[in-house]
């Protein structure tokens, strides 16, 4: 870990203390509820679904990947990539520089 980021909290155990219950309750032995919803809501009564033959060609491929595409508007997920680009790159700097910024004015006693 870069020494920048050693004093700052782990983001999974203090800023998502929620995340971090479900994950102590279902190892201890929490049980889950399974519920059967197979089947989507029917298109109602003048209500327009949009694709044209693009939502034929997906239907014909995978009813699924239709369904989700053209009902609830799902898109495909990005290309993955090593690393963070430039502009995530500027942003973790930027939130670096304004913790430690008050950081540092907490321990001066300025007003932060």
């Amino acid at each position: 870990m870069s020494p920048l980021l050693a004093g700052l909290p782990s983001a999974a155990t203090e800023r998502f203390p929620v995340a971090r219950g479900i994950i102590e309750q279902l190892a201890n032995g929490a049980s889950l509820v399974c519920v059967d919803d197979w089947r989507a809501p029917p298109v109602q009564e003048g209500e327009k679904v949009r694709g044209g033959t693009g939502l034929l060609k997906a239907q014909a491929i995978c009813p699924a990947w239709a369904f989700y595409r053209y009902r609830l508007g799902a898109r495909a997920l990005g290309e993955p990539v090593a690393g963070l680009d430039a502009a995530a790159r500027g942003t973790l700097l930027h939130a670096y520089s304004n913790i430690s910024g008050r950081a540092r004015l907490c321990r001066s006693g300025g007003a932060g």
